[in-house]
């Protein structure tokens, strides 16, 4: 008899949901209130949705140029370290870059032609 319960109980277990998954569905239906909430007063002050658009436009521009600022100086870092090393060192080193990223390079000037 004690043997069956115990095999009910482990076979229970394996059937029945965890604790986790009841406390992340409650997790995701939480969200979705506040979300419906925060929908709601977005609606009933159009104003605010648009300066929430507008910041996040700005955001967005704000990093793609802080990309592109971060790429201009790595090439800039670069040709600092490239012109600061000697003249046999510095067409070995080129011919090595040149060969690690030649398929990027004739892919970008496939695209530009």
């Amino acid at each position: 008899m004690i043997r069956d319960i115990d095999s009910l109980i482990k076979k229970s277990n394996k059937l029945l949901p965890s604790e986790d998954l009841f406390f992340d569905a409650m997790h995701d239906f939480m969200k979705d209130e506040i979300k419906l909430y925060m929908r709601e007063k977005l609606n009933e002050k159009p104003e605010i949705r648009e300066r929430i658009r507008d910041a996040m436009i700005e955001y967005v521009e704000a990093k793609v140029k802080e990309s592109e600022a971060m790429a201009k100086l790595v090439k800039a870092y670069a040709e600092l370290g490239i012109i600061t090393l000697p003249p046999e060192l510095r067409e070995e080193i080129i011919k090595s870059m040149y060969g690690t990223f030649q398929e990027e390079i004739d892919e970008i000037i496939e695209k530009t032609l």
